[in-house]
């Protein structure tokens, strides 16, 4: 049975977060999904993220998308919306 071992960080993203003070947890979620990938500097086959965004329409200006990290929706109330483009980074996401 091989496969690699992996820790998994989740960071939350909320219409009640706050960028300038969040730290990713679900108290201390971002307001912009952005912002909660700009804060992952570590990501790697070792660590993996998975930003979580909670319920509302979120408009962003575009963001950058690192390796090992996955956006998901809270549920079908959540609503991306770019005015911009994506950048991918990396090869595996």
């Amino acid at each position: 049975m091989g496969g690699s071992a992996y820790t998994k960080q989740t960071v939350f993203v909320n219409k009640g977060g706050d960028d300038s003070t969040a730290d990713g947890t679900y108290e201390g979620a971002f307001l912009t999904i952005g912002a909660a990938l700009a804060s992952i500097t570590d990501s790697g086959t070792a660590k993996r993220y998975a930003v979580v965004v909670g319920p509302g329409n979120y408009t962003e200006a575009g963001f950058v998308l690192k390796p090992y990290v996955h956006i998901k929706g809270a549920g079908l109330h959540t609503r991306l919306t770019l005015t911009s483009n994506i950048t991918l980074l990396g090869g595996v996401w």
